[in-house]
């Protein structure tokens, strides 16, 4: 799956060599002139199905979400779509945010840029405060009931 992700990469993100006599970066500011990419970033799980595994693994890959066994993998794109960073494969059990904590994501992007969420990940912004992370707001269930009526 690598070199798949890799030829998705901009190649500006790609590992090579430093060039000598280069100025090392020491802002955020001078990051985003080098790399526009990291000013918003988006981090989600994916989940992909496999096939029922032998019963002494059964319950680590089953998600009860949708009943399905799977496997999944966090993946960290920018907002042009570009993907920074690939988490490895986990059992599809293992929650979103453990998987966030265990790949140290939110050390690995710029604490200044913006990073979005989705709900999964709550405790986040509790979790690490010095990232700016945005996560979208719901009603309770019962509020949204109320105001159909």
């Amino acid at each position: 799956m690598e070199p798949l992700l890799e030829k998705g990469t901009s190649p500006s993100l790609r590992k090579r060599k430093i060039p000598s006599g280069a100025k090392k970066i020491s802002s955020l500011k001078e990051l985003l002139e080098v790399c526009p990419e990291f000013a918003e970033v988006i981090t989600d799980a994916t989940k992909q199905h496999r096939r029922r595994p032998q019963k002494k693994v059964q319950k680590r890959y089953y998600s009860g979400k949708k009943k399905h066994h799977t496997i999944k993998t966090q993946i960290t794109v920018n907002t042009q779509g570009k993907i920074l960073l690939v988490s490895k494969s986990y059992p599809g059990r293992v929650h979103d945010y453990n998987i966030f904590k265990k790949e140290n994501t939110a050390k690995k992007v710029p604490p200044k840029s913006m990073h979005y969420v989705e709900r999964g990940y709550d405790g986040v912004s509790r979790d690490y405060p010095d990232c700016h992370i945005s996560m979208p707001i719901k009603r309770r269930r019962s509020l949204r009931i109320l105001t159909r009526i």
